[in-house]
């Protein structure tokens, strides 16, 4: 997933945001297609309309917008084993060429 967000230390990131990708990974003994229905499984819909919310609003840190991509897709009590989350922050403001930086989490 990519979103433009304003995640970051700098007063210039705060003002103009910047390009984060955002990938989920989740593991569950319910995700399942055992009769091709969408109530037998995991809605990617709503795990992404949560991670679309959590990066529209305005963080310090790439850390607490992983963990509360973390904290809100386990509120979708759903039988979830793990969910991993990795944010990366496009061309972040290092004073050098970077690609990206990105902080992963598990829970």
């Amino acid at each position: 997933m990519r979103f433009r967000s304003f995640i970051g230390v700098y007063a210039d990131e705060q003002a103009h945001g910047n390009d984060f990708l955002v990938d989920i990974t989740i593991t569950s003994e319910k995700i399942t297609s055992t009769h091709d229905q969408l109530e037998d499984t995991l809605d990617y819909v709503r795990v992404y309309r949560i991670a679309e919310g959590v990066m529209a609003e305005r963080y310090l840190l790439l850390e607490t917008a992983v963990q509360e991509i973390i904290k809100r897709i386990r509120e979708l009590n759903f039988d979830i084993n793990v969910v991993r989350v990795r944010v990366a922050k496009l061309n972040p403001p290092v004073g050098g060429d970077m690609h990206s930086v990105s902080v992963e989490m598990e829970g």
